[in-house]
């Protein structure tokens, strides 16, 4: 499970051209990383519901990043980079305001008036106070001005602050080859008119303002002020974020407000949107497939229908065979059948209700009636639907004639579930009709009343907030060995950068690991720093795996009981020593377990991991031949559940049976003597080797 990944900006720039691979939806990739405005369309449709024409989204998101119909990597890292500037403001007027108090703790501070109403934003979400450097989801107060000082380095020669005129501005966008925009006056005006906005220094007057850290950090972010550096910690989706709470309500563009949530979301089934997880629990649809499968097995029997009545004498040997492939076929496909039209409805009626996105409380209501069809009705009410022709017997049939103890250990078991389907239910009634302020109000009520789906969304922020920081903290880090190796001479700071980028670019670490990745999952660090998602349906096929480790053994007990009844017999007399039987089988099914186990636990560790190479690089996306292999088919995903259960059932089948087989060998009684004299040959063989290598240790 330990594999070896590239680190450092190295690696965050294969992370940033993984996602523009991931987002492309077109046959193709496009090299230079571009994410087309169709792109965006898509995966707001096939994510969100969100009915966005391409059209729509050149007239709002790719109009303020230069037009056109695609966004590049810088924009897309334009927009990435957004949450950390305005954070890093805030930390920077922090660090002012701070620093104010120690030298003139009663007077008065520009600082503290920037601060207003945003002293929550520099607490983690444990209450804690953020540290100015080194904090983990939080950038350094110096970032603003360490950029600063390497922009006015570079294009005029001297890092100190500067009066903001355009003959400034001009001078730096053509040093960094920004010829178009530094040809635009009337841009640039505007630039430094939005830096009088500030209206730090009434006594100035109309003098144009300096150029330092707190003008550059306000001409930033004030276009983007809206954009709330709370929603990371916050307990809701990301769409949410955007059209549901107050502050994300309207988008500014232009001279006119547009508002956002005018966009039409469409209906697309996300409470059984497995493709994109899109429902409210995993818990939810986890034991909702589980009490599918348990009434399935336990009340849905065979009937004659499909029953070609192939041992007919009247038919010889040949149409026999022929007649009992054709019954084989007819007898899957109606098992098939029965999967569908009986479990499709029974699914999306249980799931009503189920969506992260809000729905009325009659649908839940309706989601109750289902689950207690399914789970309470069976376990005390006898029904018989679809009779065979005999009468005898019906596909539906829940009057338990012939009851065993593992049947009825199902029912009982389909009944607890049922029981925490219903409470999941009630969940999801009480979250819908509790207003949101007063949910806001009482974060122990919202805790408790969040979804899991939402909780893993909250992960995902939290996950982006973290890599973005450290991204930019790394980035630093280069800039600043540049600087230590090369000094501030005549070359450009980019120059020395790339120098530094060029020596560290291949630097790696070995990572991952069984434990390793539990130990992330405990604390979980995999989804709050890593930002990893666990597919519902591995989550499924993970317990269809617990299902096959559990039935091992009563299929242990079962065998072992046959063994005991045939020694009962008079067989017992011609048959060997019952050990040379037992330890085959004990040995068998204990690797066959063994095998079970290790794939159950293997699912997370080995998807994180493969997930991880992805990110950092260890395996190509954007710039590899292969990675479009992985873009087709996704459909495929649908088999997962079934690989992983048909795979674990088989394999361990096969260990079981190949250990009985070699066991069985060694224990044959006629096979003991060559046994023996096996183990003697390669202990002899292994003694010689270890002599020979301690004499050329000594002689050497």
């Amino acid at each position: 499970m330990k594999f070896v990944r590239p680190v450092g900006a190295a690696a965050d720039l294969r992370e940033i051209e993984y996602i523009s691979a991931l987002h492309q939806t077109g046959e193709t990739l496009r090299s230079d990383g571009s994410v087309s405005t169709e792109d965006v369309s898509r995966f707001l449709v096939s994510r969100y519901g969100l009915r966005v024409p391409a059209s729509a989204v050149e007239e709002t998101i790719a109009r303020d990043f230069g037009g056109g119909d695609q966004l590049d990597l810088c924009e897309i890292m334009a927009m990435l980079l957004v949450p950390t500037l305005i954070k890093a403001e805030i930390g920077l007027h922090r660090d002012m305001f701070e620093r104010e108090l120690i030298l003139a703790p009663t007077a008065s501070s520009s600082s503290s008036s920037k601060l207003a109403g945003k002293e929550d934003l520099f607490e983690s979400i444990t209450g804690t106070q953020r540290l100015l450097k080194g904090d983990d989801r939080w950038p350094d107060a110096d970032l603003i001005p360490f950029v600063l000082h390497m922009v006015l380095k570079d294009s005029t020669g001297c890092s100190e602050p500067k009066p903001l005129t355009v003959g400034l501005l001009q001078t730096i966008f053509r040093f960094y080859g920004e010829e178009e925009i530094a040809e635009n006056d009337v841009l640039l005006e505007e630039m430094v008119s939005l830096a009088f906005t500030l209206r730090r220094d009434e006594e100035h007057g109309a003098e144009p303002p300096m150029f330092d850290a707190v003008t550059f950090a306000h001409c930033l972010t004030s276009d983007v002020s809206q954009y709330n550096a709370k929603a990371e910690g916050m307990l809701s989706t990301n769409f949410d974020d955007v059209f549901v709470h107050s502050q994300h309500g309207q988008c500014a563009g232009g001279d006119s407000t547009k508002d956002a949530t005018s966009a039409k979301r469409i209906f697309t089934f996300s409470s059984v949107d497995y493709a994109v997880d899109s429902f409210r629990s995993k818990s939810f649809v986890a034991l909702l497939w589980v009490t599918w499968a348990l009434f399935f097995y336990t009340f849905i029997n065979e009937t004659d229908v499909g029953d070609l009545d192939c041992q007919n004498e009247d038919r010889g040997e040949g149409e026999q065979f022929g007649c009992s492939i054709a019954e084989g076929i007819a007898k899957w496909l109606l098992i098939m059948v029965k999967l569908v039209v009986i479990g499709s409805p029974f699914v999306f009626i249980c799931s009503l209700g189920q969506s992260t996105r809000e729905a009325h409380p009659l649908f839940s209501l309706v989601s109750l009636v289902g689950i207690s069809f399914m789970t309470f009705v069976p376990a005390f009410v006898k029904i018989q639907l679809v009779h065979s022709h005999d009468g005898t017997s019906a596909m539906v049939d829940t009057t338990r004639q012939n009851d065993k103890v593992a049947a009825e250990v199902m029912i009982w078991f389909m009944f607890a579930c049922g029981v925490v389907l219903s409470l999941l239910t009630f969940q999801t009634i009480l979250d819908t009709a509790i207003p949101q302020d007063y949910k806001d109000k009482h974060p122990l009520l919202k805790n408790v009343l969040a979804s899991e789906t939402v909780r893993m969304e909250r992960s995902i922020k939290r996950a982006a907030a973290y890599k973005m920081n450290h991204l930019v903290r790394r980035a630093v880090k280069v800039h600043q060995a540049a600087e230590f190796e090369h000094g501030s001479g005549k070359d450009t700071s980019f120059g020395r950068a790339l120098l530094a980028y060029g020596k560290t670019s291949n630097d790696q670490e070995e990572v991952g690991g069984f434990l390793y990745m539990y130990k992330r999952v405990w604390n979980g660090k995999l989804f709050d720093e890593d930002g990893i998602w666990l597919s519902n349906r591995m989550i499924q096929g993970m317990i269809a795996q617990f299902v096959i480790c559990l039935w091992l053994v009563p299929f242990l007990q079962l065998i072992y009981g046959y063994i005991t009844d045939f020694y009962g017999n008079i067989y017992a007399d011609i048959a060997p020593p019952r050990w040379r039987i037992l330890v085959p089988i004990i040995a068998g099914f204990t690797l066959g377990e063994f095998n079970a186990v290790k794939l159950m636990t293997s699912y997370i560790p080995s998807s994180a991991k493969t997930v991880l190479e992805f990110r950092t690089g260890a395996l190509g996306s954007l710039h590899d031949a292969e990675f479009p292999k992985y873009r087709k088919s996704v459909d495929d995903a649908s088999f997962i559940f079934g690989a992983m259960f048909w795979g674990s059932f088989i394999s361990s089948g096969l260990v079981l049976a190949v250990s009985v087989l070699i066991v069985g060998i060694f224990c044959f009684e006629g096979f003991g003597s060559v046994v023996v004299r096996l183990l003697a040959t390669i202990i002899g063989i292994s003694c010689t080797i270890a002599l020979k290598m301690m004499f050329l240790f000594f002689a050497r």
